[in-house]
């Protein structure tokens, strides 16, 4: 890969970088939206036990949280190991520590990878 980017290409880059993390994010709160659903027929299967609705309802959004078919996790798989994990720790952890690629890689090694992982997510996510 040339070193040196066009203008074209940095803005490309860019809109790439923030397509992968608002897909990232919406898959979160996707998910977490499903954990606060469970929760809350939980508690109404607490206080109205004879309604099997809520248990029916319960029983399908775990089974949803589960699954890992959900569009990131069949592109993730489809992807060079070393590039879905950079994705996963980078866009889909709870880590809170921005650097924490610095324990793997120097960060010009980072943002080298972390391009290609990016640039092979898009593709896969907009092939599929």
């Amino acid at each position: 890969m040339n070193a040196i980017l066009t203008k074209e290409e940095k803005t490309f880059y860019n809109q790439q970088c923030r397509l992968t993390k608002e897909i990232c994010k919406m898959h979160l709160l996707y998910l977490d939206n499903i954990k606060k659903q469970i929760s809350c027929l939980k508690f109404k299967e607490r206080f109205e036990k004879t309604n099997p609705e809520f248990t029916a309802k319960r029983q399908l959004l775990e089974e949803k949280l589960q699954q890992n078919d959900s569009l990131i996790q069949i592109v993730l798989s489809n992807m060079s190991p070393k590039n879905a994990w950079i994705i996963e720790k980078t866009y889909l952890s709870n880590n809170y520590n921005s650097e924490w690629y610095l324990d793997y890689f120097s960060k010009t090694t980072f943002y080298k990878r972390k391009r290609e992982a990016i640039k092979e997510f898009v593709d896969l996510y907009f092939s599929n």
